[in-house]
């Protein structure tokens, strides 16, 4: 029997989905459901909700080599599936010196190449946004990356205006 919000299917899909490791949170997202109709789910069959993930040692150290080699946090929990605080706890227990949030988020973690590359789509009006996207990186820590290297801030509204003048300076002259 479902909630008033799902359907025994889909409560049958969401319970599959958990249990196969699926991240709660991801699970909420896609049945549009809320963390309270999530665990009814649970209850209501029998599932505890705060099962603890136990990691074999070989994905323990699969975990710490990809923190190590420069990956963050964020980007190996989305790897395995896991919280990015698991990440950082196994990385602990292994004795893997965690990185300073400035160091795991920042343009530490960036070649000089892609460094000037991020200015480069900066200044030719990419939103800092679209710029942490495409890195993987948070717009707070591309904005500071851009603040740390002096790059003055974009002014949007005088970028659209000289495109709109250019734009109208190219159909006058086209027109003549």
């Amino acid at each position: 029997m479902g909630t008033k919000k799902t359907t025994s299917e889909q409560d049958q899909e969401i319970i599959k989905l958990y249990l196969s490791g699926i991240k709660p949170k991801h699970i909420y997202k896609q049945f549009n459901i809320s963390s309270a109709t999530f665990g009814k789910i649970l209850k209501n069959n029998n599932i505890q909700s705060n099962q603890i993930k136990r990691y074999t040692d070989e994905e323990k150290l699969l975990i710490a080599e990809a923190y190590k080699n420069g990956k963050s946090a964020k980007n190996v929990a989305d790897e395995f599936n896991i919280a990015e605080s698991s990440v950082l706890n196994i990385c602990r227990k292994l004795n893997i010196k965690i990185r300073k949030h400035s160091e795991r988020v920042s343009e530490n973690l960036l070649n000089n190449e892609e460094k000037q590359d991020i200015i480069k789509l900066y200044q030719s009006g990419v939103s800092p946004k679209k710029i942490g996207e495409k890195y993987n990186m948070l717009n707070n820590s591309i904005s500071r990356l851009l603040k740390n290297m002096k790059i003055e801030k974009n002014q949007k509204k005088k970028k659209i205006k000289q495109k709109n003048i250019t734009l109208i300076f190219q159909k006058i002259m086209e027109q003549v």
